[in-house]
C-alpha cells in the first residue's frame, strides 16, 4: 500500500505546519500578534498588558471607538495617545480631532474614542 505510506507522509507534514503556526500564533515565536509591529517604540498591547502588577500603575478604561475597548494597566506618566494604543488602536470610526492625545492620563480615569459624525447628520441638525 504505497499510498498509505505517501498520505502518511502528507499528515505528518501538515501536522508539523500546524503546530508550528499554533505555536507563533500563542506567541511562542516572540512575533507581534496584534498587527502593530515593532517599529513604533511602544511594546504591543499584549505584552504591557502581561507586565507584573505594581501599585504605582494606574488602572485605566479606554472605551468608545478603538479595536479592544477594556481596563488596562498603563506606566505612571502615560499619556492618552498611549491609552488609545494599548486599547488596539482607534477604529475607522474614530474622531480624534477633539481628544488631546498628549494630555496625561490618572489612576481610576475613563478615556473615551468618539466616533466620527456622519456628514448629512450635523446639517440635519442645525437645519431643524
Amino acid at each position: 500500500m504505497p499510498w498509505l505510506r505517501r498520505s502518511g507522509w502528507i499528515y505528518l507534514v501538515v501536522a508539523a505546519v500546524l503546530a508550528f503556526m499554533a505555536w507563533r500564533w500563542s506567541g511562542g515565536g516572540g512575533g507581534d500578534r496584534a498587527g502593530g509591529g515593532t517599529g513604533g517604540g511602544d511594546a504591543p498591547a499584549s505584552t504591557v498588558a502581561r507586565r507584573p502588577i505594581t501599585t504605582a500603575e494606574p488602572i485605566i478604561h479606554v472605551a468608545g471607538e478603538v479595536r479592544h475597548p477594556g481596563v488596562y494597566r498603563i506606566g505612571g506618566d502615560a499619556r492618552v495617545i498611549q491609552a488609545i494604543r494599548l486599547a488596539g488602536g482607534p477604529t475607522r470610526r474614530a474622531n480624534l480631532q477633539g481628544l488631546n492625545m498628549a494630555a496625561p492620563v490618572a489612576d481610576g480615569q475613563q478615556v473615551i474614542v468618539p466616533a466620527k459624525v456622519p456628514v448629512g447628520t450635523a446639517s440635519t441638525a442645525a437645519g431643524a
